[in-house]
């Protein structure tokens, strides 16, 4: 009989282990993981604070998305002003959900150069649902039709059928938000409003696949690269090259590759600090992170990847210079 009990005890016993073991293993294995990958650092927000849910939205009829797009059709235009660049936004919303958009982007070099790039595209935006009973903050299904991009005499195209999800709202003012952009109703002369053949520039069949001209942030890197090929500075200034990447390649380069990562986070209430070395050449070298944080290894990761890419002017001594680059987010 006392042989018995202690054969049960035993076995329950090691029922109670495995289901421990099990647990061990896994957070060996989830640690592993964390070590390698890191945690996205809106993590969290997945089931705090969702950015989206789908599944919640208003979804419009068909009399619904054509009243939508009715309300929505318009002339607009958007102007942004930063130290190293302007943007001009022209956006025709027609009623039947057609879009045609031409931005001019004015890039002001370190010397005060100027150059100018222009990206047109059409599209057609169809309202799929609300996040409201207003009716004003919509979820939209878009096709970009066409798009192509210019700067001077040099003409391309990009991607066409290219599916998106813009979120779009209508403001009493009459404004209209698309994503991250407030615009304006337009009030000038409709003979001026987009520049003379813009809208023509997507139809030209001479135009090649854009590689250098795919968009403004390509451009802005590919005028740097060329700029700074030969030597234009006595010697190397670590104040000027932090002032290049704050004014140019932080905002245009950088910005979008941190986007992903900070779902949820918010803005501004940390920080990463980079090391590197710029060569004679003007290009980095040995970029490393001084004050690393593992659980975020993907996000740094990404960070001194694109850190890396970036362009200085060369020095006629020839001469290296460290830098120090302080990143907030």
């Amino acid at each position: 009989m006392a042989e018995k009990k202690q054969k049960s005890t035993l076995v329950k016993s090691i029922y109670r282990i495995i289901p421990l073991a099990i647990i061990l293993v896994f957070v060996v294995i989830l640690i592993k993981v964390l070590q390698s990958n890191g945690v996205p650092i809106g993590f969290s927000s997945t089931w705090m604070n969702p950015a989206e849910d789908y599944r919640k939205l208003k979804l419009f009829t068909e009399e619904q998305k054509d009243s939508r797009k009715k309300k929505n059709a318009g002339l607009y235009e958007a102007f942004t002003y930063k130290n190293g660049y302007q943007i001009k936004d022209r956006l025709e919303v027609k009623d039947n959900g057609i879009i045609w958009q031409v931005r001019q982007y004015t890039l002001i070099a370190p010397n005060h150069d100027t150059s100018t790039f222009m990206h047109v595209r059409t599209a057609y935006i169809n309202p799929y649902g609300c996040k409201d009973t207003s009716l004003q903050a919509l979820v939209n299904e878009v096709n970009i039709i066409q798009q192509a991009s210019a700067c001077g005499k040099d003409t391309c195209y990009g991607r066409s059928k290219v599916d998106e999800i813009w979120h779009t709202e209508k403001h009493p003012d009459s404004t209209l938000t698309i994503e991250d952009i407030t615009y304006t109703v337009y009030h000038g002369d409709l003979d001026t409003f987009f520049p003379p053949n813009a809208t023509s520039v997507p139809h030209i069949l001479t135009l090649s696949p854009c590689s250098v001209l795919s968009d403004f942030a390509s451009y802005t890197r590919s005028f740097f690269k060329k700029k700074f090929s030969t030597p234009t500075v006595e010697t190397t200034d670590p104040l000027q090259a932090i002032t290049l990447i704050t004014t140019y390649y932080e905002p245009l380069f950088l910005q979008p590759v941190m986007k992903p990562f900070l779902v949820g986070h918010s803005k501004g209430s940390d920080s990463l600090v980079y090391d590197f070395t710029i060569g004679a050449d003007g290009k980095p070298l040995n970029v490393a992170l001084k004050n690393s944080k593992i659980m975020l290894k993907r996000f740094e990761e990404a960070i001194q990847s694109e850190i890396g890419t970036w362009v200085y002017p060369q020095p006629r001594d020839k001469k290296s210079c460290s830098v120090s680059y302080v990143v907030y987010f």
